[in-house]
This record gives structure tokens, C-alpha cells and sequence, in this order.
């Protein structure tokens, strides 16, 4: 199990939580803590910082997640929204802690390729830390866009699904995150939309695939500029 702290000061009084404000590393961890409490006391599996929220150093965040390392609350701890230079910046000041940082969770789909663009990937990967990519189907618009490019390349990853066991168009653009070294986590309002998701894990991309895919993406950039 894991769960994201919130670095916004009031979170609290905006949630009727009763606690104060979050201001210190240790205000942090008194959320972690309560976390804790209401899974029955069982450490978590990974704790994220949710944000870097601008009124708090990168210093203050890692102590926090530090501390709840060192403390038993969690096994794992991760970030989230972090650009490359800030990923650099909490991985160097967790690593003088003997603290691994595991994750960074950010926006990644074939119709937003940010993480690659801005060299976010490249650092993730030389530091080993999974790049969590949320919205990988762009919150739907993959599958439910009108626009005619949006629709072209739809008929592109159903056809490489097509060619690989009869695969979905969403199965292939989450195997298309996989092979790029992302953990994809789609938003499900159903088990059988989530079982249908789940079967990405059950095929993998080849080169060519992911190629062909990188060319149509190159090819639609280029159209818009």
C-alpha cells in the first residue's frame, strides 16, 4: 500500500483533518504517522511527497521522508511533479542518508511526452528511479478524441495490437510506457476495465513497435509547430 503526503501548508484545515498547519518535516511525518494508524498499524509500502510545493526546501521534504524510513512507517519513499534537476537535488540529499529513492510520479501517455523530452527519463533511468507514470491514456482523450491525428495513431496502436495477440489500442500504449522503463497506472472504474489493463503485463513491445510508435509521435509534433 502506499500513499501520497500533501506539502500544501493548510491541508489540513482545508480537509477538516483538525491538525495544523504543514509547515516542518516533522508536521510531514505526523501525517505519515496517521496514515500508519488508520492501516492498522502496518508500515506502508511507499510514501510519496505529492509535490514540491514552493514554500518548502528540498531539504525540509527529504527529512521528512527520511524520517519515516528510519522510523519503520514506511519501506520505500518516492516523489511526484519532480522536474529533472529536482530529482537530481532529493536523490543526492537522500543518498548521504543511506536512502534509496524509488519513484517519481509523474504525467507520461504517447499524447504527452514530457519526461522524455525534458531529459526527465534519461535522469530517472542513470539514478534507478521508476518513473510512475499517471494519465497514461491522457485521462481518456486517447481513446475518446475526435481530433484526426489523435484518431490516426489510434488506428496505428490497434493495429501493432493486432499483430501481438489481438491487443488493445489502451494495452499497447501502456506497453508502449513499459518498454520506455515507466510503471503506468491508469485510472479504473471497474474490475473489467482493470483486468483489461492489467493484460499489458502479459505481452511486450519489440523495438520495431516502439520505433514505429516514436516515428508517428515524431511525425504529428512536427505537424503542429
Amino acid at each position: 500500500m502506499g500513499t501520497k503526503v500533501s506539502t500544501v501548508p493548510w491541508t489540513d484545515a482545508f480537509m477538516g483533518g483538525g491538525g495544523g498547519p504543514r509547515t516542518t518535516a516533522a508536521s510531514l511525518v505526523d501525517a505519515l504517522r496517521a496514515s500508519v494508524a488508520r492501516n492498522e498499524g502496518v508500515p506502508l509500502d511507499l510514501w510519496s511527497i505529492h509535490y514540491p510545493f514552493p514554500t518548502w526546501s528540498h531539504t525540509a521534504l527529504v527529512d521528512a521522508l527520511a524520517e519515516g524510513v528510519e522510523e519503520g512507517l514506511c519501506r520505500a519513499v518516492g516523489v511526484s511533479n519532480y522536474s529533472a534537476a529536482q530529482l537530481e537535488e532529493a536523490h543526492a540529499l537522500l543518498d548521504k542518508r543511506g536512502i534509496a529513492l524509488a519513484t517519481n510520479q509523474v504525467k507520461w501517455s504517447v499524447l504527452d511526452r514530457a519526461p522524455e523530452t525534458s531529459g526527465l527519463a534519461r535522469v530517472a533511468r542513470d539514478l534507478d528511479v521508476c518513473l510512475v507514470a499517471h494519465s497514461p491514456l491522457d485521462g481518456g482523450r486517447l481513446l475518446t478524441s475526435a481530433d484526426p491525428a489523435v484518431r490516426t495513431l489510434v488506428k496505428l496502436l490497434e493495429f501493432i495490437g493486432a499483430v501481438n495477440g489481438g491487443r488493445t489500442a489502451a494495452q499497447v500504449a501502456l506497453s508502449y510506457l513499459i518498454a520506455k522503463g515507466a510503471l503506468p497506472i491508469p485510472s479504473c472504474t471497474s474490475a473489467d476495465r482493470a483486468r483489461q489493463y492489467a493484460a499489458c503485463l502479459d505481452f511486450s513491445l519489440g523495438h520495431q513497435d516502439v520505433d514505429t510508435i516514436d516515428a508517428k509521435l515524431d511525425y504529428m509534433q512536427r505537424q503542429t509547430q
